[in-house]
């Protein structure tokens, strides 16, 4: 654009970490021939993309329009780029790509193969069109040059083989094995050989007919002849290479050092055995894991487990968790000393003195005693102070319970109907199976009418025997009935307007506080409404 100002930003600050990886990535890209050094005008400072697996991407498969690579010049710390290729980040990149895409894959587009970017998805209704397809497929992108050359690079150790195979310096596939049998008696020599038969077989489909490479520092002897013959029907070249460069194929055939056996015991479960018959959860499913698994239940060494967990029968005691199980048992006398000693907060007493009338004695408890209530030898005494301590423990336990009353009803207005209030009724499945339909309808049905108050709680309502359940409803059930424009006589009831419907009145010769029949209207509200305050007023 005429009078437009070209960007030349100074490059951003990296920390040294990000400055080495930058210039890692600058220099690999030199090689390949995608950048070279610039005198660029117009400069854009570069920026790293962290990849999910810690890598980096920096941002090149299609050429630039010669004379346009000035354009796309960046800065780094050390020196001024331009690209050849085409890289990440430009305006019109993605749609450059994606029309290469559905160049490259016209013929299958909308066949079979759908594609979005480099995301190639290759659809078929039976296995057999999917081979032909995928073969198609991978023919129109194999280049011109054919398949770059296979490599192969093994090692063996003393319990395991590794074989990797490569493609230009990069792995496609590996394989380890664990040795069994007469190969664990093998030298190294046999072992390496070994693990080169066992690559050809795995990976015949790919070694055979092209030429590949095998890196190996592998002498042959006498005992290799029988192995030559199968080795000799496939097209390969050997290259020395060194043992200690040999790294990744070393890598994987002596993982299997770090693969052995862990074995584990539960301490201090072994009373859990004995729970499994007899309990209501566990009784059936015990039994019938005795010979073979059941659903998601085994059974090992007496436990029952599911899914990798313990189950552990549901009781009353408390937990306690230590590092060293195996004094659990001499922990338990303990424990229950110390729970049984300690004062509770609502009896204001400990549970052995509540029982038997005074603390049990501790090491510091064992000098000479006063003749106290405690040890009285009069009996009568002693029965009369146990007595005293349980009526003081009642009283504790009364005040407490008291507080929680009072501090639960703090801010809570008590609700209190009269006979003659109406008021709506909370509805459950449970308390109206009959009626109920959705748990998405209102929560509130009728209104119904208060007939008597029976206690503080609970009180008697009017309600028509269709509903077949008791009369009496707890206070919480219950909320007072105010009429409003939207009310409909039932919740159970569709919607209505103000229109009249087809059996509907309003002589004043009916009540006016029955119910009608049919939906409660805006109009039908009003009068219900009014009626029930004329009624009110009237009483």
């Amino acid at each position: 654009m005429p009078g437009a100002v070209i960007s030349n930003r100074p490059a951003y600050r990296k920390n040294p970490e990000g400055n080495k990886e930058l210039q890692r990535q600058v220099n690999k890209l030199m090689e390949k021939g995608y950048i070279l050094e610039s005198l660029s005008p117009c400069v854009v400072p570069v920026l790293l993309v962290p990849k999910k697996d810690g890598t980096w991407w920096i941002y090149h498969l299609i050429h630039l329009h010669e004379g346009d690579e000035w354009k796309t010049a960046f800065k780094t710390k050390h020196d001024l780029y331009e690209w050849l290729v085409m890289p990440f980040g430009l305006t019109n990149a993605p749609s450059t790509f994606m029309r290469l895409m559905n160049y490259v894959l016209r013929p299958f587009i909308g066949k079979f193969c759908v594609v979005y970017f480099d995301d190639i998805l290759i659809y078929s209704k039976l296995l057999e069109e999917h081979v032909l397809h995928l073969k198609s497929f991978l023919e129109t992108l194999l280049s011109s040059q054919g398949l770059e050359t296979f490599e192969l690079e093994c090692d063996a150790s003393g319990v395991g083989i590794g074989v990797i195979l490569t493609q230009d310096g990069r792995p496609i596939a590996y394989f380890r094995e664990k040795l069994n049998g007469s190969p664990l008696n093998y030298l190294v020599y046999d072992k390496e050989m070994h693990a080169l038969v066992q690559a050809f077989e795995t990976w015949q489909h790919y070694l055979w007919p092209k030429e590949f490479v095998i890196h190996s520092d592998h002498k042959l002897n006498k005992r290799h002849a029988k192995w030559v013959e199968y080795l000799e029907s496939f097209p390969y070249l050997i290259k020395y290479k060194k043992g200690k460069d040999n790294v990744v194929a070393d890598a994987l055939s002596r993982r299997y050092t770090l693969l052995s056996s862990l074995e584990s015991k539960l301490l201090g479960f072994s009373f859990l055995k004995d729970l499994y018959a007899n309990d209501a959860d566990f009784g059936e499913i015990y039994s019938a894991c005795e010979n073979t698994a059941f659903e998601n239940f085994y059974r090992y060494d007496g436990f029952l487990f599911k899914e990798g967990k313990l189950c552990i029968p549901q009781s009353s005691g408390y937990p306690i968790i230590r590092k060293n199980l195996k004094s659990w048992e001499k922990c338990l006398p303990h424990i229950e000393f110390a729970y049984n000693r300690s004062v509770h907060t609502a009896t204001k007493h400990s549970p052995f003195e509540v029982v038997y009338g005074f603390n049990p004695l501790t090491p510091l408890d064992l000098l000479p005693l006063p003749n106290n209530q405690l040890i009285h030898s009069d009996a009568r005494k002693k029965v009369d102070f146990v007595k005293r301590l349980h009526q003081k423990v009642q009283a504790n336990i009364e005040a407490r319970t008291e507080s929680y009353v009072q501090r639960a009803n703090k801010g809570r207005k008590r609700v209190v109907f009269v006979p003659g209030n109406w008021v709506w009724v909370h509805t459950s499945k449970e308390g109206f199976p009959a009626q109920w339909r959705s748990k998405l309808l209102p929560r509130g049905d009728k209104p119904f009418q208060v007939l008597e108050r029976i206690n503080e709680n609970p009180y008697k309502l009017d309600l028509p025997g269709e509903y077949n359940i008791s009369t009496s409803f707890n206070v919480s059930d219950l909320s007072l009935f105010y009429a409003n424009f939207n009310l409909r006589t039932s919740r159970f009831e569709e919607e209505g307007n103000d229109v009249s419907t087809p059996g509907s009145t309003t002589s004043s010769t009916l009540d006016p506080l029955e119910l009608p029949k049919g939906p409660m209207t805006r109009a039908r509200a009003k009068l219900l409404q009014e009626a029930v305050q004329l009624y009110s007023f009237n009483f």
